[in-house]
């Protein structure tokens, strides 16, 4: 069980994009977009890989998905928000 919980972590850790930006002051920053799945924990977690020394929280939000079809007299909608986190190294 432990494995696959490892396995699935893995995936989503996959799933996290990290985007060099420049922030207003002119400083390097990062937009870190999540799975929608988890939260934003990952966010964080990836915030504290890119900057060891700490960071700071420029701004955060999140993206919103929705797609609906039709199948055979069947509707289905799919709706989520993607995380996204904007930080700056200290």
């Amino acid at each position: 069980m432990k494995a696959i919980r490892l396995a699935v972590l893995a995936l989503l850790a996959a799933c996290t994009n990290v985007t060099p930006i420049t922030m207003p002051n002119g400083r390097t920053g990062y937009s870190i977009s999540c799975p929608p799945m988890e939260g934003g924990t990952m966010c964080i977690q990836k915030a504290g890989e890119l900057c060891p020394s700490g960071y700071q929280i420029a701004g955060s939000g999140g993206t919103y998905y929705s797609s609906y079809s039709e199948n055979r007299g069947f509707a289905t909608a799919t709706a989520f928000n993607r995380p996204q986190l904007f930080v700056e190294c200290r």
